[in-house]
């Protein structure tokens, strides 16, 4: 299967890496985006989760700031777009 996926050496440092361990691993480039967007969206949903149950204990900020890193981690989940 083929897709277009950016150069390794436009990728964020930390994913850079991951991504270039797999593939000297033998993953395949497309497995590789597929693991790593769900492990994103399993992330940000946790944030969101636990953002939620601390809706009232924490300040406006703190939960702000929990939204801010859950759509950072995965931007389409805030879409409902991903599995």
């Amino acid at each position: 299967m083929s897709a277009d996926f950016e150069p390794l050496e436009s990728l964020p440092p930390a994913r850079k890496r991951i991504v270039a361990t797999l593939l000297t691993h033998g993953w395949e480039r497309f497995d590789i985006e597929d693991a790593l967007g769900d492990f994103a969206h399993e992330l940000a949903e946790e944030i969101r989760g636990e953002r939620d149950r601390m809706r009232d204990e924490a300040t406006q900020d703190a939960l702000n700031a929990m939204s801010y890193a859950a759509n950072l981690i995965d931007p389409q989940g805030r879409e409902g777009t991903r599995p």
